[in-house]
């Protein structure tokens, strides 16, 4: 895994931290940017967490462990693809966190990512997270 590699993204959202934190964390607005994916969270830090869901035909269940887990403010977790090349052993894991930084007009959600199985994996992430924060700003400013 490739430890050295971390994905950083923000996008600024003209609504409060309250809602940003809604739309990342209820699993009807999780489906609704995550491709369909259903999300499963035990919310307090070494709560599990589960994502599911059918991409292209093929059933998938990605886990993990909350990390972290502050209303309003931080969520983070481990994360696991199904998908991934590697074996499903614990330095195999992703590190996924999302701040909410309250501002004048708004919010700032900033997403750091950690860990890739390798640089196309990298580049997959990035395309798709440019992605999901778009619908993530536009789901929370409706």
């Amino acid at each position: 895994m490739l430890k050295d590699m971390v994905l950083q993204r923000e996008v600024r959202i003209n609504a409060p931290a309250e809602k940003v934190w809604l739309v990342l964390t209820d699993p009807i607005l999780v489906k609704r940017y995550l491709y369909g994916t259903t999300m499963t969270a035990e919310p307090y830090a070494g709560g599990s967490i589960r994502f599911t869901g059918v991409w292209e035909g093929t059933e998938y269940v990605d886990k993990g462990t909350v990390t972290g887990y502050t209303p309003n403010e931080y969520f983070a977790y481990s994360y696991y693809s199904s998908f991934s090349p590697l074996p499903d052993l614990p330095e195999n894991y992703a590190a996924i966190a999302f701040t909410i930084v309250r501002q004048p007009s708004g919010s700032l959600l900033q997403l750091e990512q950690r860990g890739f199985a390798d640089e196309a994996a990298y580049r997959h992430s990035l395309e798709n997270w440019g992605s999901i924060l778009d619908t993530m700003k536009a789901l929370a400013e409706e």
